[in-house]
C-alpha cells in the first residue's frame, strides 16, 4: 500500500513537472535591467510546448502562448518612464515560474564598436571623480563576457548581467557610454541604461550576421575569404596553428624581435583560423543574436580603427551603412537612431582621412544618423584617448537634439560646405548652425591641389571663411583641411561655441 502511495506521489510530481515546466528567458532579462519607456517592449522566452505565459509588470499583464517548440515572445504596452522599483513576473500555465526583480522603466543605448568604446571608466582620465559622483540607482548598465561562435546564439555563452551605477562598481563599465549615460540621465532626467556589446580590434564584419555580407560587395568578398580559409579548420589544424604560434613567440623572444603585426601575439582559436576580433559574423553570432529584438531607444558607436587599412578604407561608406541597416532590422525598429564617432588625431600608417571623412558624409545616406567630432581629443602616439567625458557628452548632445527634439543643443560641430574656386586660389566657407564661425590661432591645416599634387596652402581667414592659394601661384584645383592622420595641432577652426570643424577634402568640378 505504501509503495503505491508513493509511486501516486511520484506520478503527481511528474505530471506537474511536465505541466508546469520552468521559463527560461536569455540573460538579458534579468535583475536590476531596464525597460525602454514609450516604446511596445518585446519580452521573449521559452516554456513547455503550447504553454500559456503570462507576463504580468507595472500592475499590467500580457500573455501569448508557447509555440510547439516552446518559444514564445509578446509586447507590453508603451510605458511611462519610472525610477521606483518593480518586479516581472512570468507564470506558465496559470503557476507563477519566474521573477525578475528590481526593474526600472527608462531610456536604453545600445553601446557598440571596437576597444575605444570598449575602453573602460577606470582607464579615462575622469575616472576619479566619476566614482566619487557615480551614485546613480537609476543609471543600469548591461554588461556581458566577450565571446564568438559560428552559430547565432539564444543565449549569452559567458556572463551577462545588470547593475545600477554605484562608486567604484562603474571601473569596468564602457568610459564613453557611462559619460553619455550619465549626460543623458541628467538632461532628461529619467533613467537610463545601456547595453554593452563591443570588443577590441573587431571590423564591422564581426558584428554582421553571416546572411547579411551580402548586403556589400566588400562584406561578401571578404566572408568568402574567410570560408575559404575556414574550410577544414579542424582540431588538427588548430594544434598545428597552435604549434605555430609557440614557435613564433618563442622566435620573436629569442630574437628579441618584434611581431610583424600586433596581433600575431593572440593565440590562435578553435573557432576560427582568424583571429576572433577578425572573424566576420562571429561576435554578432555571441554577443548581438542573443539580443535580438530587445527594445531600446538606439546605438550608440564607435569603431573604424580596423576598418582603416590603405585596401579597406574606400569602402568603409557601405559597410557600416550595411551594418546601421542589419542592426535596425535585428532590433525590429526600421529606424532606429545611430550616433557614432569619428576617428581623431592618431600616428598610423592606415588611412584614417579617408575613413574620417566617410564617417562624415555616410550621415547623409542614413536617416536618424548623427556623428560626433572628436578631432580635439586626440593623443597621437595612444589609439585610446583617456578623455571620454567629452567623446561621451558629444555624443549624448547629438541624440539629445537629433532624438529628443531638445531645442538650444550645442551639438552640430561646424561642416565644409562650399568652395568658391578663382584661378590661383578659392574661399572656402562652413556651415556653422546658426552658431558662427571662430578661428584660434594662425591659419593651419590647410592644402590645395595644384599641378595634379596637395601641398600645403597660403591661407588666410576673412570674416567667417577662409581664403587659400597655391604658393607658387598655380592654378587651385582643390582644397581639403586636416587630411592626415596626426592633425591636432593643426586644428584652427570651430564654432564659437568651440567645437571644432571636421576635416573635408574638395575639387573643383
Amino acid at each position: 500500500m505504501k509503495y503505491c502511495k508513493l509511486s501516486a506521489a511520484i506520478l503527481a510530481a511528474f505530471l506537474s513537472s511536465a505541466l508546469f515546466g520552468e521559463i527560461k528567458m536569455p540573460k538579458i532579462f534579468s535583475d536590476n535591467m531596464m525597460l525602454q519607456r514609450g516604446m511596445p517592449v518585446k519580452i521573449w522566452g521559452s516554456a513547455e510546448p503550447n504553454a500559456d505565459v503570462k507576463v504580468s509588470f507595472g500592475g499590467r499583464e500580457k500573455s501569448a502562448k508557447a509555440g510547439a517548440d516552446g518559444k514564445w515572445a509578446l509586447h507590453l504596452d508603451p510605458m511611462k518612464p519610472d525610477g521606483l522599483p518593480r518586479e516581472m513576473v512570468v507564470s506558465e500555465n496559470g503557476k507563477a515560474s519566474k521573477t525578475i526583480k528590481n526593474i526600472l522603466v527608462g531610456e536604453i543605448w545600445i553601446a557598440g564598436g571596437q576597444s575605444n568604446m570598449g575602453f573602460k571608466v577606470k582607464e579615462s582620465s575622469d575616472a576619479e571623480k566619476a566614482y566619487a559622483r557615480a551614485k546613480y540607482p537609476d543609471l543600469r548598465y548591461f554588461d556581458q563576457s566577450v565571446a564568438v561562435s559560428r552559430e547565432p546564439l539564444a543565449d549569452f555563452s559567458g556572463a551577462a548581467s545588470w547593475s545600477a551605477a554605484d562608486g567604484k562598481n562603474i571601473a569596468g563599465y564602457s568610459a564613453a557610454a557611462f559619460y553619455f549615460a550619465e549626460k543623458l540621465r541628467e538632461d532628461l532626467g529619467v533613467p537610463v541604461g545601456i547595453v554593452y556589446s563591443a570588443r577590441g580590434a573587431t571590423k564591422m564584419s564581426c558584428w554582421i550576421p553571416k546572411k547579411d555580407h551580402a548586403k556589400s560587395p566588400e562584406l561578401a568578398r571578404y566572408l568568402a575569404k574567410f570560408e575559404k580559409a575556414a574550410e577544414g579548420y579542424d582540431e588538427a589544424a588548430y594544434q598545428k596553428a597552435v604549434a605555430a604560434h609557440k614557435k613564433l613567440v618563442e622566435d620573436v623572444a629569442a630574437k628579441r624581435a618584434r611581431y610583424k603585426n600586433w596581433w600575431e601575439k593572440t593565440p590562435p582559436n578553435r573557432t576560427s583560423p582568424y583571429c576572433e576580433f577578425h572573424m566576420p559574423y562571429g561576435h554578432f553570432n555571441a554577443m548581438v543574436a542573443p539580443m535580438a529584438g530587445f527594445t531600446a531607444r538606439g546605438v550608440i558607436w564607435y569603431q573604424g580603427e580596423s576598418d582603416s587599412y590603405l585596401e579597406e578604407s574606400r569602402f568603409f561608406s557601405e559597410k557600416f551603412i550595411a551594418l546601421v541597416d542589419t542592426w535596425r532590422g535585428v532590433f525590429e525598429n526600421p529606424e532606429m537612431p545611430f550616433v557614432w564617432v569619428q576617428l581623431t588625431s592618431y600616428r598610423t600608417t592606415r588611412d584614417w582621412p579617408t575613413v574620417r571623412w566617410h564617417q562624415l558624409k555616410v550621415r547623409d545616406k542614413i536617416k536618424n544618423g548623427a556623428v560626433a567630432n572628436i578631432i580635439d581629443v586626440g593623443e597621437n602616439f595612444e589609439i585610446h584617448p583617456r578623455d571620454k567625458t567629452t567623446v561621451g557628452r558629444r555624443l549624448e548632445a547629438l541624440a539629445l537634439e537629433m532624438v529628443y527634439g531638445v531645442k538650444g543643443v550645442k551639438a552640430r560641430a561646424p561642416e565644409f560646405k562650399t568652395a568658391k574656386y578663382s584661378g590661383a586660389g578659392a574661399r572656402v566657407f562652413f556651415n556653422s548652425f546658426k552658431r558662427g564661425i571662430a578661428f584660434k590661432g594662425e591659419p593651419r591645416g590647410f592644402e590645395v591641389l595644384a599641378n595634379g599634387k596637395w601641398s600645403p596652402a597660403e591661407a588666410s581667414f576673412e570674416k567667417e571663411s577662409v581664403a587659400v592659394k597655391s604658393k607658387d601661384g598655380a592654378r587651385v584645383d582643390g582644397v581639403r583641411y586636416l587630411w592626415n592622420n596626426v592633425i591636432d595641432a593643426d586644428i584652427c577652426v570651430y564654432s564659437r561655441d568651440g567645437l571644432p570643424a571636421f576635416p573635408f577634402t574638395d575639387e573643383r568640378k
